[in-house]
C-alpha cells in the first residue's frame, strides 16, 4: 500500500489492504494528482485548494452554511474526513451530498448517519440518511443517484444544522 512499510505473505497481502492504515485518498479536484492519507488529504483539501472547514464532534448538531460547492467535515476523535457538496437546482434549492473520505471504502458502505435539518424558524424539516463512501480514486462519485437531500429555496434558508453519527455494524 501506499507509504506502507508492513511486509506480509503473499497470500496475506489482500486482507492487510483492507485495514492498512497507509491506504490512499485521492484529490476529487479535476487536474490533481494529490495521493496521501486521510489527514494529509484534509490538509491538502484545506490549504492548497482553499475548501471550508468545519470540525464536528459525534453527535453534536452544528450549523452549515450553504454555498455552492465543496465543503470539509472533520473530527480529531478518529480522524473521519466527509465531504459536503451543495449545488444548485433551480428553482426547487440546493441539492446536497454528504459523503466519507474513506480509504477502505466498499461499494455501498454507509457508515455514519446524518440528520440534517432546517434553520430556519419559520419553516422546520429534517432529513435522515447514511452517507456513502468513497476513496476519491474515481474522483467524487456521479451526480446521479448521490444526493442526499434538496435544501428548498426559501429566503430563510441560509444553512442547514447537521449532527452525525457512527452506524453501529453488527
Amino acid at each position: 500500500m501506499y507509504g506502507c512499510t508492513v511486509k506480509t505473505h503473499y497470500l496475506e497481502g489482500a486482507d492487510h489492504d483492507k485495514s492498512c492504515p497507509c491506504a490512499p485518498c485521492f484529490c476529487p479536484d479535476p487536474g490533481c494528482d494529490f495521493t496521501g492519507l486521510t489527514a494529509e488529504l484534509l490538509d491538502h483539501l484545506t490549504h492548497t485548494d482553499n475548501w471550508p472547514a468545519t470540525e464536528f464532534e459525534y453527535g453534536q448538531r452544528f450549523d452549515l452554511q450553504i454555498q455552492e460547492g465543496m465543503h470539509v467535515l472533520y473530527t480529531r476523535e478518529d480522524g473521519t474526513l466527509l465531504l459536503v457538496k451543495f449545488t444548485p437546482v433551480p428553482p426547487f434549492g440546493n441539492a446536497v451530498s454528504i459523503m466519507c473520505v474513506d480509504p477502505h471504502a466498499v461499494a455501498g458502505d454507509r457508515k455514519f448517519r446524518c440528520l440534517v435539518g432546517s434553520n430556519c424558524s419559520t419553516d422546520s424539516w429534517r432529513a435522515d440518511f447514511r452517507t456513502i463512501s468513497t476513496n476519491l480514486s474515481n474522483d467524487l462519485p456521479t451526480e446521479d443517484g448521490s444526493y442526499s437531500l434538496v435544501v428548498p429555496t426559501l429566503s430563510c434558508y441560509s444553512g442547514i444544522n447537521v449532527t452525525i453519527s457512527k452506524v453501529l455494524v453488527l
